[in-house]
Order: C-alpha cells, then structure tokens, then sequence
C-alpha cells in the first residue's frame, strides 16, 4: 500500500480503491492549494469518431473525458504532487513562451472518481467544475471510455461547464482571460 504522511494521524484520510493510498491534512492542503493555483479541472467535450471497413468515417455523440491537470516550470513540485496522489498520471515537458520547460501533470478520469472527493478549493470556479465533474463521474461507466448516450445530459453538462468559464472570466483550463478574447480550438474560432 501507497501512503502519503502518516496513516495513523487523525487527520488522515484513506481513499479506497485503485489509489490505495492515505493522504494527510498537510499533503491534502498542499495539493489542494497546487490545484487552486496551478492547476486545471477540464472537461474536454469531443465527438466521437468510427471509421468502418468500407472506409467511411461515422461523427457520433458527444464524449466527455475529464482532466486534471497541473502545470509548473518546476519538475519536483510535480513529482511531489504525483508522490502524493500515486498510481497512474504523467508528467509531459513543454517548451514556453519565454524559452523556459514548463512540465504538466495530468490525471484522467479514474483516479478523478477517488480522489475529487476528498479535495476542496478556495477558487469558487474551481470548486463549481470539482463538484460538476464528480456529477458526471457519478453518471458515467467505470473504465475506459468515459462518456454517456444520454444526450439531454451531456448538453446540459456542457452547458452549465462553459457557464462557469463565462462567469467567472476563465477559459477552458481555468485561466483568467480578457473578456471578448477568442481562442482557438481545432481549428474553429470560439469567442468568449
């Protein structure tokens, strides 16, 4: 068993599952707080695509896969929060404006379902999208391919996720943007 601080402390918490692990009040502050201010909570909305034998490629429903993701120019400060957190996730290096790495960590939607319980965020946005991505992670199958057929659902998911960003003047990875800035996403132009 994965454990981060000491399992005995009164204010450990044990999350059950494939995390398998005990997160302490201080660990769980620290990446509440890393959460807060560097990270993303995304739900990436995307059709699904079939391409058939014949060749043809079939534009299906509406999928959703949540995200966690967590960004620093410091690689230890990510490998401390991936310490913490344990089983899966992966750090990926990129290079920034300035010339400098920055590194990004990122959780998918099962280590989510375990371990979003447990957290709680000052940013009222953040904690809005935690509590709306538990909401579809409670409605959704276990395993991979996280979506649903329920079109009402995942229209009104949508709907009320991007109502977030708009109110409180974020972009999808819940970085402060000015208003009427467009940003582009594969390709389409979409105004915010």
């Amino acid at each position: 068993m994965r454990e981060a601080g000491d399992s005995n402390s009164p204010g450990s918490i044990n999350i059950i599952g494939s995390l398998n692990m005990t997160i302490n009040d201080r660990d769980r502050g620290w990446l509440e707080g890393l959460i807060d201010g560097e990270g993303s909570l995304i739900l990436r909305f995307y059709i699904g695509k079939t391409k058939k034998k014949s060749g043809k490629v079939y534009f299906g429903k509406d999928n959703v896969s949540p995200i966690l993701s967590i960004s620093n120019n410091e690689l230890e400060i990510l490998e401390r929060a991936r310490e913490i957190i344990g089983n899966g996730g992966y750090i990926i290096s990129k290079n920034s404006y300035n010339g400098k790495t920055n590194y990004e960590l990122r959780y998918g939607s099962n280590l989510l379902r375990e371990l979003l319980p447990y957290l709680r965020f000052t940013s009222p946005a953040r904690e809005k999208k935690r509590l709306l991505i538990l909401e579809y992670l409670s409605y959704a199958r276990t395993g991979m391919n996280q979506h649903t057929k329920d079109e009402n659902f995942i229209s009104d998911l949508k709907r009320r996720y991007f109502s977030i960003n708009k109110k409180w003047g974020e972009d999808h990875d819940g970085n402060a943007r000015a208003k009427g800035q467009v940003q582009r996403s594969h390709g389409q132009d979409r105004g915010f």
